[in-house]
Order: structure tokens, then sequence, then C-alpha cells
């Protein structure tokens, strides 16, 4: 009995793992779905796509004239890939939840050093959604 609790524990633990991979890569998969609509400029329906806390704070309208400023001038992207996630339970100004912040290494067309941040948040069904967009 005394060898079968540590390699309970193991399986535990690596399905709790397992868990948290999965998560994380339906994360990254809602970042990387809010990306790709924000490159075709399909920001009305980033924006619907985005979570309630975002589509609180900002009006549709407000939202693409924001990205229209922001990414039209860039031209083409050339090429984007992940240089950081960091994964909180909290954020300031956010109720407790689950929140994964990425960042990307992106070159634009007009803009070959970019940075791209998209905070993505797990909702109470369980889908991850855009919970804000930051360029530099």
């Amino acid at each position: 009995m005394k060898k079968l609790i540590p390699v309970l524990c193991l399986v535990v633990v690596g399905v709790a793992a397992y868990a948290d991979s999965v998560s994380i890569d339906s994360a990254k998969a809602a970042a990387a779905g809010f990306l790709s609509l924000v490159d075709e400029r399909e920001y009305d329906k980033s924006y619907s796509e985005a979570s309630a806390v975002l589509r609180d704070e900002v009006s549709q309208e407000d939202w693409g004239a924001h990205l229209r400023d922001l990414r039209d001038p860039l031209g083409k992207l050339h090429k984007r890939s992940q240089s950081s996630s960091e994964y909180h339970e909290s954020l300031p100004d956010a109720p407790p939840g689950e929140y994964v912040i990425f960042t990307f290494d992106s070159a634009y067309e007009n803009n070959q050093h970019a940075a791209e941040v998209v905070a993505v948040a797990k909702g109470s069904d369980g889908v991850w959604r855009v919970i804000g967009y930051y360029f530099g």
C-alpha cells in the first residue's frame, strides 16, 4: 500500500499539470484568434468576441477607431512570435479569476520591432476571452 500512494500522487500531479497545460493552450488559442482577427482588420468581430469586461469599458465604435488608428499605419504583418506568457489569479482592478498575459514580438511592414500584449481571462463558462490589447 505504501508504494501505491507515491504513484497515485504522481498521477494526480500529472493530471493537474496536463489540465493546466490544456488551459494555457486554450488561453493561447484565444489570444492567437484575436490577433488573427485584428490582422485581418476585423475589428468589429474582435470586439464582439472579447470579454464582457472589455466591452463594458469601451464602446464598439471607440474600439474600432482605436485599432484602426493603431494598426492600419503598420502595414502588413511579416512575423510574430510569442516571447512570454504569465498566468495570474488576480490583476489590478479586476476580480479574482484566471488570467494569462501573452507578449509577442512582431514585425510589420512599417515597424520591424513591435511588442504586442494580449491579456485573456477565463470566463465563468470556461471560455478564454480577450480583456486587453496593448501595443508598443
